[in-house]
């Protein structure tokens, strides 16, 4: 809840106290970033939480200082190393994976990218600002972590690099994770990127993983300054070898409530693999002024889980004491584990479990790409990402598309209050749609509407990144494009398979405009590095907000994306035709004025791409406009620069 304190006067000025008091509340409301309570639970008895795990006494690190990059001194890709990490999956993964990925064979290619089994939405999202990111320097698979600002500032994170860029894609800085901590004393490999923002604090909050052992194993977090992560990091170095039992911590994941910040990660033993599943809960007050870390772990968590993912608060604010996570097992299954810390961690706070059952789901095949015969690998369907707004835990993951052996997006809404799930499938036969990120797309806490950002890649196209709306009236909307692919990949293949995912960037950014997404994905590229060629991933950047669209017909909507946005030469027009057709693309100002017709003629039915010079619009902001004889279907605006 918002809390504001009142000053306090003598009787004679009591008219003026609460005159003062008002208007800070006021003002507050409107201006600053709540904090929310979480809800009693009001499921029935026989569905109790039940208390598990053990916590530790209070650790505490010191800071090892503040660290900041200068703007003037990009030095961007010293060396190249393959840094890709090698898990494999827990044997029954493997085994339905092979049966998965040879059962495909069975189905010819689809038509088109999207779900026909589904009605759409007629929601109005779109791409608008979207650019070019981190490029690849050695580290497999890309891991993409993205954060916006308030103000406009983005970081980005891939294995094994981090840039800072405005939001109109202007780059401010990008260097190594080793550039990024400015520590001698790390020298293995960093990797495992995670960065979120904290709208009530105003901060970025990120994390990396260092070394694969238990005597290197570390977990380096950085709290930014200010909003600009130029400004420096309070960095911090937490043991991966928490409970000293010869472990390390790999696939991280970050949370963050009112008061704290929240790791969790699986340990590995040295030498006989897995071990569990841990959560640091963690001072933020400390992190956010360079002071001593406090901290405490949790272990011996009952459920066994393999990976569990935190519900950050999924809109502008926080929620507290405490944080809910969810997991679930990464071969098949059909129940949802969710579990709660109820306080904070210097107020005698429990973790508590509630399994809730769901439908039944099991991992899918590896995905097929264009012009090779190395394949994708798809994951297993640990849950990918989750946020909490409004009593419901908003999560991702990806299973078998009705049993075909192809990938889809499973998205699920559970109900803390009632200890329910359901469960939403977007999939396609012949498409494999792989590690699926979700963000609200709300314009308030009681509106369910998410995007999801995920990647795909078929027999006849390259690998790329996607976004597709679901909405309040549990439709879909046609999937768009966030950026082709341009080539196949194959560096640092592996028994003819290359790593993919790990998972997909998006963060939801404040806007009393509109709702407004930004996510971070990767897409095949060849590159050369150091005189030597590479089919790799590189990444995309991209804006997601309301775009002008028919409402008359949504079913013939196409979908629209221009890339690079800003335009800095060339811009690429790509859009979905569902029926042939008449097209006319026109460029126009912000009032609506037509400046320039750059095509009008017959495109056939699918996807379109066609490519104009920027001085086909005008400097500054414009608007692209796709019709049909008298009927406009589509807008988008685009920055050209100078």
């Amino acid at each position: 809840m918002h809390r504001t304190k009142c000053l306090h006067f003598n009787q004679p000025h009591r008219h003026v106290a609460i005159t003062l008091c008002l208007i800070l509340f006021l003002i507050t409301d409107k201006f600053c970033f709540a904090q929310f309570s979480k809800p009693e639970s009001t499921a029935h008895t026989t569905n109790v939480p039940t208390v598990v795990g053990t916590r530790s006494n209070i650790f505490t690190t010191a800071c090892s200082g503040l660290v900041a990059q200068k703007p003037e001194n990009t030095p961007w890709l010293t060396n190249i190393t393959n840094l890709e990490k090698r898990h494999k999956f827990i044997e029954e993964v493997e085994s339905l994976k092979k049966i998965k990925t040879a059962s495909k064979q069975a189905y010819s290619p689809a038509s088109n990218l999207n779900n026909t089994n589904t009605r759409l939405s007629s929601s109005s999202f779109g791409l608008a600002t979207n650019f070019k990111g981190n490029v690849f320097n050695g580290g497999a698979p890309p891991d993409n972590s993205m954060a916006i600002s308030t103000s406009g500032f983005i970081v980005s994170m891939v294995n094994a690099n981090v840039a800072y860029y405005t939001s109109t894609g202007n780059l401010l800085w990008a260097g190594s994770f080793w550039e990024l901590f400015n520590d001698p004393s790390l020298t293995e490999i960093i990797y495992d990127p995670i960065v979120l923002f904290d709208a009530q604090e105003n901060r970025f909050v990120l994390l990396a993983l260092h070394g694969f052992t238990s005597a290197t194993s570390k977990v380096m977090v950085g709290f930014s300054k200010t909003d600009n992560p130029n400004d420096g990091w309070w960095i911090y170095k937490l043991s991966g070898n928490p409970l000293n039992n010869s472990c390390w911590l790999d696939y991280p994941k970050l949370g963050i409530s009112n008061n704290e910040i929240f790791i969790t990660g699986n340990l590995y033993n040295d030498l006989t693999g897995f071990r569990e599943a841990v959560i640091y809960q963690i001072a933020k007050s400390n992190g956010l002024s360079g002071t001593n870390l406090d901290w405490i772990i949790w272990s011996n968590i009952a459920g066994s889980p393999i990976t569990l993912i935190p519900a950050s608060y999924g809109q502008k604010g926080n929620y507290g004491p405490g944080l809910f996570f969810v997991s679930q097992s990464p071969a098949r299954g059909n129940a949802v584990d969710l579990y709660e810390i109820t306080n904070e961690r210097n107020k005698n706070p429990q973790l508590t479990r509630n399994t809730i059952f769901k439908s039944d789901y099991s991992p899918s095949g590896f995905a097929k790409q264009s012009g090779t015969s190395v394949e994708l690998i798809t994951g297993d369907c640990r849950i990918m990402n989750a946020f909490y707004l409004d009593g419901i835990i908003h999560y991702v993951f990806q299973e078998d598309y009705q049993n075909t052996g192809f990938t889809s997006i499973n998205y699920n809404r559970l109900d803390v209050r009632t200890r329910t799930n359901t469960s939403f499938t977007y999939g396609k036969v012949g498409f494999d749609y792989a590690f699926p990120s979700v963000a609200s797309y709300g314009t308030s806490p009681t509106d369910r509407t998410v995007v999801i950002c995920f990647l795909t890649s078929t027999a006849s196209i390259f690998p790329e990144t996607r976004a597709v709306l679901f909405d309040n009236t549990q439709s879909w909307s046609t999937s768009i494009t966030v950026r082709n692919g341009d080539r196949f990949v194959d560096a640092f293949q592996f028994e003819n398979a290359v790593r993919w995912g790990d998972y997909t960037g998006i963060c939801y950014r404040y806007n009393p405009l509109g709702p407004e997404v930004w996510l971070s994905g990767c897409y095949g590229v060849a590159q050369n590095l150091f005189n030597q060629n590479y089919n790799c991933f590189n990444t995309w950047i991209g804006q997601i907000n309301e775009v002008v669209t028919s409402t008359e017909d949504t079913e013939r909507t196409p979908s629209l994306s221009v890339y690079p946005n800003p335009v800095v030469e060339l811009m690429t027009v790509e859009f979905i035709v569902p029926e042939t057709a008449i097209v006319k693309i026109e460029i126009a100002d912000l009032s609506g004025k037509i400046t320039n017709q750059l095509f009008n003629g017959t495109l056939k039915k699918g996807k379109n791409l066609l490519t104009f010079n920027k001085n086909a619009a005008t400097p500054g902001v414009n608007l692209v406009l796709i019709s049909t004889g008298d009927q406009r279907i589509a807008a988008q605006k685009i920055i050209v620069q100078e």
